[in-house]
């Protein structure tokens, strides 16, 4: 689970805040193979397997909670 804010790219489900980037996380492409096609990453985001809806729910609200939240006097 990942957030673009200010152009930078964070993952929502690592919580220690050392091993997060200062920059933000990379959107890498892979290189196609005769077996293979390109294919489109962020290199360094966190897998969490799950193995139940209970676990999925957990992981979604656990990154929601750490989405950065902001109010602006734009409107």
């Amino acid at each position: 689970m990942l957030e673009i804010y200010n152009e930078k790219i964070a993952d929502l489900l690592e919580r220690d805040p050392h091993k997060k980037p200062s920059g933000g996380l990379k959107v890498r492409e892979s290189r196609a193979t005769k077996d293979k096609p390109k294919e489109i990453y962020v290199e360094g985001l966190k897998k969490c397997p799950v193995g139940s809806y209970d676990e999925i729910n957990s992981k979604m609200e656990e990154g929601f909670a750490s989405r950065t939240i902001g109010s602006t006097l734009m409107n």
